[in-house]
């Protein structure tokens, strides 16, 4: 099986147009659905004869407004956002820096005597959904993230990966915004009052499967993923249009073979919104999770302003990958285990071996209306998807596999 050295980037480039092109793809919204559809007509149009849709519920947030005052100092009003799956709540209060939010970071601070229980936080972390919890457990009365975008820009994040509905209200700044409320603390103490208010509902989503049934081990599969949701606002072409383009021209490659094992090519729903379709899907095979061999997770790669390759794989799978990626020369700039950010997480819950190609650590305009085409290197998107579809050839035709 040599194909997979024939990836087209003609081919990369058009997918991952068209997929820009519907533009917000928040699960819940027209874009999603239209998403959704596409991935349909293209694994048609593949001559892909196995392509089926899993609908699942999960529970919907739409953000509505967020609102951020300092009521100390002068009193003033700074520019924010929801903090998506944060509760419909106002709160005020004094505010505590707590580095990225880290346990260590709040460990930290309560060695110094900070108490943080009835306090606004504010932490400059990438990934609300890891500091979140923690303020919730130790009675934070709201939470502040400031964001790091070029030109003011503010990120949109999800406070939660748990499937529930958040307990204190919190909201996304800007950088600038970020700086002069810390320039404020620096001062003297600073209250502010906080509120975030959204919309909570049981909605519908799907996941897209195509199948390549295998000849001699059909039950025995190779899962290949990418999310086709987006964030709230823009193309969202690094997170996640890159991956989705990535498979895509995968199933374009494996089209009419034969392999030893199963490969599923997955687009899962709704997982900005807390991994609702990877989990679904694993929850309705908990039985048959020991037929799963690997998971190879495409999210989040090939954006011409992430100058690192990123590859993330639990230990059992490590030396199999670096192995490969060193074959292609394609160069791994840090390998460790898999952040729990992504669709990965559930099946390595479930004991399946990971694999997730991405950059480190995040495109500069991740989560926010520039993240766009033109910022992706259809080069670098060539190169990650010869890797990917070598994993997944490899692991489906192996005898025995190396781990």
């Amino acid at each position: 099986m040599s194909d997979y050295k024939n990836v087209s980037p003609e081919f990369l480039q058009e997918c991952l147009r068209d997929i820009c092109k519907i533009g917000v793809k928040y699960a819940g919204t027209p874009g999603e659905v239209k998403a959704r559809d596409y991935l349909i007509n293209k694994l048609r149009d593949l001559d892909l004869d196995d392509i089926s849709t899993e609908e699942f519920n999960y529970l919907s947030h739409t953000p509505v407004s967020g609102k951020l005052e300092v009521i100390s100092v002068g009193g003033e009003s700074i520019k924010c956002e929801p903090l998506q799956n944060t509760g419909n709540k106002s709160a005020q209060g004094e505010v505590v820096f707590v580095g990225d939010g880290s346990e260590e970071d709040l460990m930290s601070l309560e060695k110094k005597g900070v108490s943080i229980k009835g306090k606004i936080v504010i932490t400059s972390t990438p990934f609300p959904f890891l500091v979140y919890p923690i303020a919730e457990t130790k009675g934070a009365a709201g939470l502040i993230i400031i964001t790091d975008p070029p030109g003011g820009l503010i990120r949109s994040a999800t406070a939660l990966m748990e499937r529930r509905e958040g307990t204190i209200p919190g909201v996304t700044i800007s950088l600038d915004g970020g700086k002069h409320l810390l320039e404020l603390m620096g001062r003297a103490k600073v209250k502010v009052y906080l509120e975030s208010m959204g919309v909570y509902s049981w909605k519908k989503s799907w996941n897209v499967i195509a199948r390549i049934r295998g000849i001699l081990r059909p039950r025995e599969k190779i899962v290949v993923c990418s999310h086709y949701d987006s964030q709230i606002k823009g193309e969202h072409a690094w997170d996640n249009s890159s991956g989705d383009a990535g498979l895509l021209e995968i199933a374009r490659l494996l089209a009419g073979s034969k392999t030893r094992r199963t490969i599923e090519l997955i687009f899962f729903g709704a997982e900005e919104q807390g991994l609702w379709g990877s989990t679904a899907y694993c929850e309705a095979r908990a039985d048959e999770m020991k037929c799963t061999k690997a998971i190879i997770n495409l999210d989040g790669f090939s954006s011409s302003l992430c100058p690192e390759n990123f590859l993330e794989t639990t230990p059992d799978i490590r030396k199999y990958s670096t192995e490969i990626a060193e074959k292609l020369k394609w160069p791994v700039h840090h390998c460790g285990d898999p952040m729990p950010l992504s669709d990965h997480v559930p099946f390595i819950k479930a004991g399946v071996p990971a694999i997730w190609i991405h950059e480190g650590l995040i495109d500069p305009y991740y989560h926010t209306e520039c993240d766009v085409f033109e910022h992706i290197d259809i080069e670098k998107l060539s190169k990650i998807t010869t890797v990917a579809a070598a994993y997944a050839i490899g692991l489906a035709n192996f005898s025995n596999l190396p781990f």
